[in-house]
């Protein structure tokens, strides 16, 4: 099977200069205070590409790299959020939220504000994506695609993204960029 993530370079390069790529530990850590193992090709992702914002003509998602030193901290405000979410409609969710097995667990956030996750059930490399807008049955889309599948499905026009209109007039050679940037978790730093 070819590498997925070098399937990704063949539609956009990593930067030159990319952000939260070195480990020094830090997905060790990660890893010890989520008590899981995160997908193999989004770790090799975020050490290619670090952090930031992938541009396709309608859509954007900003990825954090398992390296962020802050990603625990985004992690623990989408429980809390969604948590306390939950609490006002009276748990009537059709998710869970991690750490509750089978949780839903973020790894970016789309330009309308909605959350893309993982659902956290069986083994890591396998993880389906989940796109979310609101826990509610009609809220959000499950993916049978782990993390690099999913994008690779985008860039190649065979899936549109949840909140996006059309789909038809972009060329995926020319209108894929990641840029090194993250704004979502300023509050953090």
């Amino acid at each position: 099977m070819k590498n997925e993530v070098a399937g990704i370079k063949d539609f956009v390069s990593p930067p030159s200069f990319p952000i939260d790529t070195e480990d020094n530990g830090t997905l060790r850590i990660l890893e010890s205070i989520l008590s899981l193992s995160l997908p193999k090709d989004y770790v090799e992702f975020g050490g290619l590409y670090g952090s930031g914002e992938l541009c396709i003509s309608g859509a954007s998602w900003e990825i954090w790299s398992p390296f962020r030193r802050t990603f625990h901290a985004t992690i623990l405000n989408f429980a809390r959020i969604w948590n306390e979410y939950r609490s006002a409609v009276a748990n009537n969710v059709a998710l869970k939220i991690y750490p509750e097995v089978g949780g839903i667990l973020p790894f970016a956030i789309n330009a309308n504000g909605g959350w893309v996750c993982w659902l956290t059930i069986d083994s890591p490399n396998q993880w389906p994506v989940i796109e979310l807008d609101t826990l509610e049955a009609d809220g959000y889309l499950q993916h049978n695609l782990n993390f690099s599948q999913f994008f690779l499905k985008i860039f190649k026009g065979k899936l549109r993204p949840l909140g996006t209109s059309t789909w038809d007039d972009w060329d995926p050679k020319k209108n894929i960029s990641f840029k090194p940037r993250v704004f979502h978790d300023k509050k953090y730093v």
